[in-house]
């Protein structure tokens, strides 16, 4: 579903005098759920000087919470005062409400709301399907890991150790036997006796609230890609295999992820929290967040999130989307400067047709890099495999690698650069741009090696 309605006001022309709500018939269940975002947009660049990664995690997290607190403070008080329920929403300085058209259009006469639209459905970038197969063979090890040169990587002692990654998705089976061991919330080996679901699983949707869950399957195959273990004679799959992982839900099968549910995880993502959402820790904060999913359109709720993530020195890696091979198909947020995009190829380096396409927002070279995109063989619920293709498939790749980066030595204010930077040219086929970087492969398909030996120096 496409951006349904945008509202912008001034906040000096809002009226303090009168409440713009009262007389408004709110029916519980009826109406469109309604996204405000207020001004001002905290200034975060103080955070990108500071070096300590927990401090610097804490400066972001209460300088969101010190801004919202008082750009929404009149309006909050409105709000009560007309007994209409509203949720606060920290990282972008929003709340959301539900009720009726005249409610949005009142809403955008509060003091301080900046711009008032109606949720729309975000949909999850799903493979066209998730084709059931039989565990990758004994001995051998993925055409995907090879063409990106990662055992080479593996040989010398990286493995993605002591980087956490997090997932936001359709959730995660942490029991499947190739991720059990690189769930952040177990003891070593994975044994279940000894798991802690508290910071390490957060689900946005409340259908799953005590344990890691994945009906949908979406999330646990993009999973495997980055963090798969060997199971037995079943090779690693993962191309960060001892990184660890955690997790927010907030898709659910069938429906896609709502803006309410994508902001909930990613809260979580600065600032993880028991289950029941208390006593938030920034420290426990992932380097790097995959985001195999895509939005109809850009809102300014979530264009917010991915600066607000590369500020608290989280590196986010979205797929590039699937609706090539049209130009400008590129998806949102992977269209913005804060976002790595990441296209799909085939075995031969070409872009796959459905692969998203540049430019990005004010002309941005899109994708950023490119990764392999057909018949990557996974993990889905209940200890399985499955095969998928697509951008859904080729971004956790490319977070993979930025896991390697990071335990070679760089930081993840770097990783998205150097991955870049030691990237090999593919063929181009237009759409306004030619060379390396381009809008159909970006700066081309990464080089683990060299990735890992850039890091070191760093």
């Amino acid at each position: 579903m496409l951006l349904v309605l945008l509202v912008t006001s001034t906040a000096a022309c809002a009226s303090t005098s009168a409440n713009p709500l009262a007389g408004i018939k709110i029916t519980p269940g009826e109406g469109s759920v309604w996204i405000m975002l207020f001004n001002p947009v905290p200034d975060l660049r103080p955070a990108y000087a500071i070096a300590d990664w927990s401090e610097r995690g804490r400066y972001v997290v209460d300088e969101l919470h010190r801004v919202a607190k008082s750009a929404q403070a009149d309006a909050q008080a409105q709000l009560d005062a007309a007994g209409i329920a509203s949720v606060s929403y920290w990282a972008i300085n929003g709340m959301s409400v539900e009720g009726p058209d005249a409610l949005g259009r009142a809403l955008g006469q509060l003091p301080g709301v900046a711009q008032v639209y109606a949720e729309p459905l975000h949909q999850v970038v799903t493979a066209p399907s998730l084709t059931p197969v039989a565990a990758p063979t004994a001995g051998t090890v993925p055409p995907s890991l090879t063409d990106l040169k990662v055992p080479e990587v593996w040989a010398t002692g990286d493995r993605g150790a002591g980087v956490t990654v997090g997932f936001i998705d359709s959730g995660v089976d942490a029991t499947h036997p190739a991720l059990a061991p690189a769930y952040a919330g177990a003891s070593s080996g994975g044994q279940p006796a000894a798991v802690d679901h508290d910071y390490h699983w957060f689900d946005a949707t409340g259908e799953c609230k005590d344990a890691p869950c994945d009906a949908d399957g979406h999330g646990t195959h993009v999973a495997g890609i980055v963090v798969g273990n060997a199971v037995g004679d079943t090779p690693a799959i993962g191309v960060a295999p001892e990184a660890r992982w955690i997790a927010a839900r907030a898709c659910k099968e069938g429906k896609g992820c709502t803006v309410r549910a994508i902001l909930r995880a990613a809260q979580f993502m600065l600032a993880p929290t028991t289950r029941s959402g208390e006593n938030p820790d920034p420290s426990r904060r992932p380097q790097v967040l995959n985001n195999s999913w895509e939005l109809g359109n850009l809102d300014g709720s979530v264009d917010r999130l991915v600066k607000v993530w590369e500020a608290a020195n989280i590196q986010p890696v979205f797929a590039a989307g699937n609706s090539g091979p049209a130009c400008e198909s590129v998806g949102d947020p992977s269209s913005t400067d804060a976002a790595m995009a990441v296209g799909a190829v085939d075995a031969d380096g070409v872009a796959l047709p459905s692969s998203g396409r540049g430019a990005g927002i004010n002309g941005l070279v899109k994708p950023d890099v490119v990764a392999r995109g057909e018949s990557i063989v996974s993990t889905v619920p209940g200890g399985g495999w499955a095969a998928a293709s697509g951008t859904s498939v080729a971004a956790p790749q490319v977070t993979g690698l930025v896991a390697l980066a990071l335990a070679a030595g760089a930081s993840p204010d770097q990783a998205d650069d150097l991955i870049m930077r030691t990237a090999h040219a593919l063929p181009v086929d237009g759409c306004g741009s030619s060379g390396q970087p381009n809008n159909t492969t970006g700066w081309g398909f990464p080089d683990a090696p060299a990735l890992v030996t850039a890091s070191r120096k760093r």
